[in-house]
């Protein structure tokens, strides 16, 4: 086990883009290219929104918007001396 974590060349990797890292000989690119995309990984399910307002409400619980809390940074600082 050697304690060096080794990072790639990311300047040659980025000089050097893959498109895609399957095989395209096998696969039939259709005419219409969105349909390439995937679009469910990035898509957001809304499904569940109504169920957790009724929980809300079976705890007992305010269902009220987000506030923003401040944060507070305590930052240790030495001790002053006169010059």
């Amino acid at each position: 086990y050697s304690e060096y974590n080794f990072v790639p060349d990311i300047t040659q990797q980025a000089e050097n883009p893959k498109v895609c890292t399957q095989d395209l000989d096998n696969i039939d690119i259709p005419r219409e290219y969105t349909k390439l995309f995937k679009h469910h990984f990035y898509s957001i399910n809304l499904s569940m929104i109504p169920e957790c307002i009724k929980a809300f409400d079976e705890l007992g619980v305010n269902h009220e918007p987000l506030t923003l809390i401040r944060p507070h940074f305590e930052t240790p600082l030495p001790p002053t001396q006169p010059s």
